[in-house]
């Protein structure tokens, strides 16, 4: 685990040293009293499970939070941004399977070819992975199809190539990937170690309270810092 804690924050220093969370104005004092996940996060990022989810990229961290303040928008969650509008939550844990996990909305594409490429565990642990009773490992390896089969959600189909977003489906492979992590952690450590680097979208879920670096409104002003 050390090994691999030095290999991510060296090959990552510069690039992903910092993460990026879009918000509103109005939830600047809570993000200055810390960021606890182990309390459950604030209903802006309750959408798609536990977690407090961030941007690889500034860049599209703002992109985010202009969709997120137009009320036209089809990403928008929450209306507009009030009064205050927007601002850019900096957050800079160190890049570890321990403090993040992937988004599986936008990352499915990823979670679905370690699958792929790990078809004979995949095929052996069908239950422990959510994999429907009757999804054909033949369809998976020929035509890169699945079916998954969750409580909530008693048949959702993947097709590996093509990215499928919405919020029943990132809750179903959320619940594929934690019976990964019961069943086999090491493979699913290998899945992290080879997913997390790469992730464009990332949740923190660490269990240690963590305060922002810096909050900056939409124009790259600092208006709060940790130091």
């Amino acid at each position: 685990m050390e090994n691999w804690r030095r290999f991510v924050i060296k090959e990552n220093e510069e690039k992903l040293k910092e993460f990026y969370h879009a918000s509103q104005a109005s939830f600047l004092e809570s993000f200055k009293s810390g960021i606890d996940i182990q309390k459950g996060a604030s209903s802006e990022d309750t959408w798609q499970g536990s977690g407090f989810y961030v941007f690889a990229s500034k860049e599209k961290a703002l992109n985010h939070a202009k969709q997120l303040a137009d009320p036209d928008s089809q990403t928008t969650k929450f209306g507009d941004m009030g009064d205050g509008g927007g601002i850019i939550v900096v957050i800079d844990p160190p890049l570890t399977p321990e403090n993040f996990d992937i988004d599986y909305e936008h990352w499915n594409r990823v979670y679905l070819q370690f699958l792929l490429d790990n078809l004979d565990y995949v095929w052996q642990n069908k239950e422990a992975l959510s994999i429907h009773p009757k999804a054909s490992r033949n369809r998976f390896e020929k035509h890169r199809m699945i079916t998954f089969q969750t409580p909530l959600f008693p048949r959702v189909a993947y097709k590996v190539a093509t990215p499928q977003r919405g919020m029943a489906r990132a809750k179903v492979l959320q619940k594929s990937a934690d019976g990964m992590a019961e069943t086999y952690p090491d493979l699913f450590r290998r899945f992290e170690e080879q997913a997390l680097p790469s992730a464009a979208v990332l949740k923190y879920n660490g269990t240690e309270k963590i305060f922002p670096l810096r909050i900056e409104d939409l124009e790259g002003n600092i208006i709060w810092s940790r130091n």
